[in-house]
């Protein structure tokens, strides 16, 4: 008899099936800075999608968009969404918004997508409900301390309704906008100012160099005051050296 032989049942896994973007520049609606060519941007397939060649100003910082820091179940639906911002069809009555503005919006729902992540099972958009939603606008109450940040993050979640006809790979089932407590009032322009107070280690530095200047700097600014107004005085009846230039191109 021959020795028993044991086979070991390999499990390949399936690969995910090809997206109908994948071979898109997701850039090709954007005007791109000198130098920047299209064919060298970041396709829709790319984990990583690299802003700086549609952010025309040079002095922007290094910006993009980094797929793999969402979680797993939410990173195609969310890039579909970039896309359509970027460059993909917009909805009836939606605008193109500007590069950066993608990119912070991208950053608002990271949070909103983390946090969906860390609820007891696991949702897709389709299985989002009312309770969710309140649940994070609550959680946002507590850990976003200016209320103009909180506002932006209740926004970006709203993008993935706004947005809805541009998604296949997962959906809001409804507008966060009907649910109560969603959105705040915002208060006219005459009430109380709602700007949020300047740190109080900024007010000190600002303070301390006011006092400054006045305290150890008046004298050299006064004096330098005196001596430009003196050197900018003429005397009486003195005209400047090049009057007779003047006087001479405006006879042509």
């Amino acid at each position: 008899l021959g020795t028993a032989v044991t086979l070991l049942t390999v499990t390949v896994p399936t690969p995910a099936p090809a997206h109908h973007l994948d071979g898109v520049f997701v850039l090709h609606a954007r005007p791109l800075r000198a130098g920047a060519d299209l064919e060298r941007t970041g396709r829709f397939a790319a984990d990583v999608w690299r802003l700086e060649p549609a952010i025309v100003q040079q002095h922007q910082r290094a910006s993009a968009l980094d797929f793999t820091t969402l979680p797993h179940q939410y990173r195609l639906v969310v890039k579909e969404l970039c896309y359509a911002l970027l460059s993909g069809p917009l909805p009836p009555a939606e605008a193109r918004g500007a590069v950066l503005t993608v990119r912070a919006q991208f950053s608002r729902l990271k949070r909103f997508l983390t946090w969906m992540d860390t609820r007891p099972g696991s949702r897709s958009l389709a299985q989002v409900d009312a309770s969710d939603l309140q649940a994070y606008a609550r959680w946002l109450l507590t850990a976003v301390v200016s209320a103009t940040t909180r506002d932006q993050a209740r926004s970006a979640v709203r993008l993935f309704w706004r947005y809805r006809s541009q998604l296949q790979a997962d959906r809001l089932g409804f507008d966060p906008l009907d649910l109560d407590g969603w959105s705040t009032p915002n208060p006219s322009r005459g009430a109380e100012n709602t700007t949020d107070r300047i740190p109080e280690p900024v007010c000190g530095a600002l303070l301390t160099w006011a006092l400054r200047f006045i305290d150890d700097f008046t004298p050299d600014i006064l004096h330098a005051d005196k001596q430009w107004r003196r050197k900018r005085r003429r005397p009486s009846g003195a005209t400047r050296a090049d009057t007779p230039v003047l006087d001479a191109f405006r006879a042509r």
